[in-house]
């Protein structure tokens, strides 16, 4: 059983049905998300339904790990987030 669930966030994704199932997994196991964002998307989310943007809204900034200079800069910082959610 996972520990963290790690939401990796694209316009698609936003926009299915699958998304909002997900965050409402998540949230009714209490885990914690960390979005993180492989396409830019506007924070909070234009164009997701309005409960996607509420459940959105509830977690911690995404961190944008949507081109490589930002890979790069954000990646230490995730992973950061993660091992402190695991402990």
């Amino acid at each position: 059983m996972s520990n963290v669930v790690i939401c990796c966030l694209t316009p698609k994704y936003l926009n299915c049905q699958n998304c909002e199932q997900d965050l409402l997994l998540a949230k009714s196991l209490e885990k914690p998300v960390v979005p993180i964002l492989l396409q830019f998307v506007s924070w909070p989310p234009e164009g997701a339904s309005d409960r996607i943007r509420r459940i959105m809204v509830q977690f911690m900034k995404p961190l944008d790990l949507s081109n490589n200079k930002l890979f790069r800069a954000n990646l230490p910082h995730l992973l950061d987030k993660l091992m402190k959610l695991d402990s």
